[in-house]
């Protein structure tokens, strides 16, 4: 298949050009109309002519697949939920916005409840979903001044003899986020570098100083920055840097952001861009069951988590909260909005789409994805004038 006549996200900028799909990878990238292959009927100015196989972009913009390395679920469903459905409901959910990679997202809960969502990832079916590399658990190793929405009562300091256990029986462990300052957290980021585990920092009470040591320690990925941390404070008449200023001291750190337009100003979106970057800086939705939702105004109560945690949330101004009214219980947002939000606080539409799709695949460290290249996966967005999604393709078969 060919794509022609797209405005092309490369390194270098918008390139106006296409590209050829087969075989599930990006074969060729080119400008103007697509290379003639044998045997095509050319048109008098030597081009090919067009088939059913051949899309005209219309001059949209085409960028690889989106990446969301932070999502609890979609249309309803929780991935906590256990059952392949609520995979399969929340993964097609994501994708129509665009999303063709995530890390399905664990929130805090008791070990006993974990073996039947592992399961059901396992069960799944993977035809027409985003790719799902592995999973994120978020939590339970927490401190609890800065729980936010999670479970104060499934919190707890790492154990050893529990992460070690989980670990051997669910490689399916893709990332893990914790709170670096906790009694016996430097020998949990050590035993997650060395099986192979993302690790990530955040709902943490560190200082500045405690975040750039996890980091020299190999911790360089702050969970959804600002969300769940500490910021410049005072202790008696001292003022001490927080965990934000801590990880943009840290040079080799990375950040996620949920740029849904609630959880953080356009002010702090463009410092935080300003200060960081757009290669160190990922864009998630940290969405929740209320995202996506085909018919938010006849569906039922919303639900944040599943099992002992499970906590009814409100949904308004276009946002979860928690029923108080006091805290953010995770976005609604899905990762075309994500980008939107971005282009509007400042970021250039350029930048804000590497932070959706080159950025966090090298954060993940997908290599075969993130960035229009021969040979990369055939995951693909074509996105409107305004940034909404208008076709999405996954392996180059057209999903939307």
């Amino acid at each position: 298949m060919h794509i022609y006549n797209a405005q092309l996200l490369t390194a270098a900028g918008f390139v106006r050009g296409g590209v050829t799909l087969r075989g599930g990878r990006i074969t060729a990238i080119f400008e103007e109309s697509p290379p003639s292959a044998g045997g095509e009927e050319q048109t008098a100015n030597g081009h090919p002519s067009f088939d059913a196989h051949t899309l005209d972009a219309g001059g949209r913009v085409l960028c690889p697949g989106l990446i969301d390395l932070h999502v609890h679920g979609g249309n309803g469903a929780d991935f906590m939920q256990g059952t392949p459905q609520a995979f399969a409901t929340a993964g097609r959910a994501h994708l129509r916005h665009g999303t063709t990679t995530m890390l399905p997202t664990l929130a805090c809960c008791p070990a006993e409840e974990l073996p039947p969502i592992f399961e059901a990832f396992r069960a799944r079916d993977a035809d027409g979903l985003p790719r799902m590399p592995g999973i994120h658990l978020e939590g339970p190793y927490f401190a609890a001044r800065q729980a936010g929405a999670l479970s104060p009562a499934c919190l707890r300091n790492p154990d050893s003899a529990e992460y070690c256990a989980l670990t051997e029986k669910y490689p399916e462990i893709f990332r893990w986020t914790f709170a670096p300052e906790l009694p016996g957290a430097d020998a949990f980021l050590r035993h997650l570098l060395s099986v192979g585990i993302l690790p990530s920092f955040g709902h943490t009470e560190a200082d500045a100083a405690e975040i750039q040591r996890a980091a020299r320690d190999g911790c360089r990925l702050a969970c959804h920055l600002y969300s769940g941390m500490t910021l410049t404070h005072r202790v008696d008449a001292w003022r001490r840097a927080g965990a934000v200023e801590g990880c943009y001291l840290s040079p080799d750190t990375d950040a996620e952001l949920i740029a849904d337009g609630c959880h953080l100003p356009h002010e702090l979106l463009l410092l935080a861009y300003q200060i960081m970057g757009p290669d160190r800086l990922c864009l998630v939705t940290d969405a929740m069951a209320g995202a996506a939702l085909e018919k938010a105004a006849s569906h039922p109560p919303i639900f944040l988590g599943a099992g002992k945690a499970r906590q009814a949330v409100v949904i308004e101004d276009g946002v979860a909260k928690m029923p108080d009214r006091q805290a953010f219980a995770g976005s609604i947002a899905t990762a075309d909005r994500l980008v939107q939000t971005a282009i509007a606080a400042g970021i250039p539409a350029f930048d804000a789409l590497r932070m959706a799709t080159a950025t966090p695949a090298r954060i993940a460290g997908l290599s075969d994805r993130g960035t229009l290249a021969v040979g990369a996966l055939a995951d693909l967005v074509l996105f409107n004038e305004d940034f909404s999604v208008h076709s999405v393709f996954l392996g180059g078969a057209q999903v939307k």
